[in-house]
């Protein structure tokens, strides 16, 4: 790897990458997907792998419904980002509120 930068840290988009070929998944495709994903997380029985998990949930679901990328998504202040009520996750920090409409369904009672 000599993509390595001043930092020495590799970033990730000078070793990964997606073909062309791949643009998204069917619907029938992330539905199952999604029911797969969510079957192993309530499989979970210790509470860490069930906080683990729910976590892993979590960003997946932001993830999907939101249509930020994965470091938007990871740099959420999870003290303000979250919304229960109007079931809104705010992307901007405390300075300006970016919001994006949840399902209901991601914010169980």
């Amino acid at each position: 790897m000599n993509d390595t930068k001043i930092s020495g840290k590799v970033s990730p988009q000078d070793v990964f990458s997606v073909s062309d070929e791949v643009n998204y998944l069917e619907p029938s495709q992330l539905a199952g997907f999604e029911k797969s994903f969510l079957q192993w997380k309530n499989a979970a029985s210790r509470a860490d792998s069930v906080r683990a998990r729910g976590r892993m949930w979590l960003l997946f679901l932001l993830l999907r419904h939101s249509g930020a990328r994965l470091g938007e998504v990871l740099a959420l202040d999870d003290s303000c980002a979250f919304e229960a009520e109007g079931s809104v996750v705010c992307s901007g920090g405390r300075t300006g509120c970016e919001g994006s409409l949840f399902p209901m369904t991601c914010f169980p009672r």
